[in-house]
Formats: C-alpha cells, structure tokens, sequence
C-alpha cells in the first residue's frame, strides 16, 4: 500500500484485494412498492434515512 499523504510504502501478506469501481443501483423493488428515485438512480431519502414512502427507511447504497 501507499500512503498518499506521506509517500510510505507498506507490503503485507493477504488471500486477496477486492476493489469495486462504479455499479448500478438495483432499485426495481423499491420502484414497485412505488419510492421515489433520485437524479443519480438511488432512492431518494432524507438525512435520517427515510424514503418517501412513510414507515420505510433506506440504508447502505441504495
């Protein structure tokens, strides 16, 4: 790894690196039960989580 701050190199030892660039929401669902999906393709929601739709709150990349 690189520190990008500082320039440091560090090696270490793992099974594996998983990097994830870029995906498309998967909001059929949410579509269907009919909550509003933002400009950007996610569902739309405030800052405590809830959607337009009362009692249904949205969490992680959605």
């Amino acid at each position: 790894l690189i520190n990008n701050k500082t320039n440091e190199t560090t090696e270490f030892e793992t099974d594996g690196v998983f990097i994830a660039i870029g995906y498309t929401p998967a909001v059929e669902l949410a579509q269907q039960i009919g909550l509003e999906i933002n400009e950007d393709g996610y569902i739309k929601q405030d800052g405590k989580h809830r959607t337009t739709v009362p009692g249904i709150y949205s969490a992680g990349d959605v």
